[in-house]
């Protein structure tokens, strides 16, 4: 999939790949390590083993994919925190360890899900963020219709 997002005065363009933590992608996940900006683990805030899988995610993610990655840890399902499993102390304290940004979000109610998009335009670009002409980044290029043509965020 692809999202589009409006960043000060520019466009960034997002190549979203969606795993959904299903074993029988497990496989075709590490090809989309290498060239990836960054990566959004999704756990199910009513769930612990959901929680409990980030740490396999992480590992594989520090084994194969690039060693200056954005890590974002987006805890979904916060319209259901009435149910929820894992304490945000707890989710926090974990994205802090791996030096991950953490955000609750609920994909249902499209709570946070731009800033969760902000948050990796921010750190992928920061060059977007400053209304100062900062040095572009070498890693990312866009061309004049806001098309992406080096690299691509997972």
């Amino acid at each position: 999939m692809v999202k589009y997002l409006q960043f000060n005065d520019k466009t960034i363009k997002f190549n979203i790949w969606d795993t959904a933590g299903q074993e029988r992608y497990h496989n075709l996940a590490i090809m989309y390590y290498r060239d990836a900006n960054a990566v959004i683990m999704t756990y199910d805030i009513t769930k612990r083993e959901s929680f409990e899988s980030l740490k396999r995610w992480h590992w594989e993610l520090q084994e194969f994919g690039p060693k200056d990655i954005v890590v974002i840890i987006a805890g979904n399902k916060k319209d259901l925190v009435e149910n929820e499993a894992v304490s945000l102390e707890e989710a926090k304290y974990f994205a802090n360890l791996i030096g991950a940004i953490y955000l609750k979000t609920s994909a249902r109610m499209n709570y946070e899900v731009e800033q969760l998009f902000r948050e990796i335009a921010a750190k992928c670009c920061p060059e977007f963020n400053s209304p100062q002409s900062a040095p572009k980044r070498n890693t990312i290029a866009l061309d004049n219709k806001g098309n992406q043509t080096q690299k691509k965020c997972f």
